[in-house]
């Protein structure tokens, strides 16, 4: 099996986010030995930074807009598609094993819409003067992807590429570390 390396530390738990998680079948499906924990795989919307820097007040906020918003896009599971394994910073400190992650052919745009209005929801929320760290700046273009592990080995690709096909998102988690 491979060596994980980077963030394998658990120093990756420490952020805040807003992620879509896989139904607990998918994600037990798609959890390989030695990578991420079925219960840690998810498909973030939204990085917010560090955990420990937000406020009751913004995190009360965060999570009253992203609740606000979720019915208007997403009336129930959301269903995509696990179509490729990749693997990012390859050459940082930080390598790590992917899958992307596209729309449901039935439901094209899916994704791409809720990661836009989960990222308006926060705008709003924030804008309200709640005292809240200053957010960073985010990947762009956004790519939805699930980390399946931290690792620099190559070999990983055949056990992600064995896990491809639908995946279905049954909740959205507000984490603070």
């Amino acid at each position: 099996m491979a060596t994980l390396t980077a963030a394998a530390d658990g120093s990756h738990m420490s952020g805040a986010m807003i992620a879509l998680m896989p139904t607990v079948e998918d994600a037990e499906r798609l959890a390989i030995e030695g990578g991420e924990a079925a219960d840690q795989l998810h498909l973030t919307l939204y990085y917010l930074g560090e955990g420990a820097d937000f406020s009751e007040e913004a995190r009360r906020s965060i999570i009253d807009g992203v609740t606000d918003v979720l019915p208007h896009y997403a009336n129930g599971p959301v269903n995509a598609n696990a179509f490729g394994a990749a693997h990012w910073n390859g050459n940082g400190d930080e390598p790590s094993w992917v899958w992307s992650v596209g729309d449901d052919r039935a439901t094209p745009r899916a994704l791409g819409m809720l990661h836009g209005a989960i990222s308006m929801a926060l705008e709003e929320a924030l804008a309200e003067g709640v005292d809240h760290p200053d957010l960073p700046e985010q990947h762009t273009p956004w790519v939805p992807h699930i980390c399946a592990a931290y690792s620099d080995e190559l070999d990983l690709v055949i056990a992600l590429e064995e896990r491809l096909g639908p995946v279905t998102f049954d909740r959205v988690r507000v984490a603070f570390a």
